[in-house]
């Protein structure tokens, strides 16, 4: 085999095995983007009002984006550390929307999204 074809099984081999991870980096990238895009949601909605008195409603789109982007990174170029890392990163921010938007008023059903991707990261770091 040479070294080209070593390199794009290698390549496909990652992406491959980390295939719930390359989801949820993609799944945050998007969320994040649209934030960016449209950043009259994080101020409208009131579900968004704790994270909102914790952080700038900005850094949270930022937040997204820059853990997508380094997860995929990580991801691409095979460095665990940098995976591990924006994996946790990731983990705790959909982790802290879940949380806020479950105690926010008025009741809502953004809480069980948040929830469920917040699983999708635990199962992203354990099983990838």
């Amino acid at each position: 085999m040479d070294k080209k074809n070593y390199k794009q099984k290698v390549f496909r081999e990652r992406v491959v095995n980390n295939a719930a991870t390359m989801r949820l980096a993609a799944l945050s990238l998007t969320y994040g983007v649209w934030l960016q895009l449209n950043p009259s949601i994080l101020v409208r909605y009131s579900i968004y009002e704790l994270l909102e008195s914790i952080f700038d409603p900005n850094l949270i789109s930022h937040a997204h984006v820059i853990s997508a982007i380094g997860l995929l990174i990580g991801v691409v170029f095979g460095k665990r550390e940098i995976k591990n890392f924006f994996s946790i990163a990731i983990t705790v921010i959909w982790t802290t929307m879940a949380i806020s938007a479950f105690i926010s008023p008025p009741p809502n059903a953004i809480w069980i999204f948040c929830g469920f991707i917040s699983i999708l990261c635990y199962e992203a770091i354990w099983v990838d």
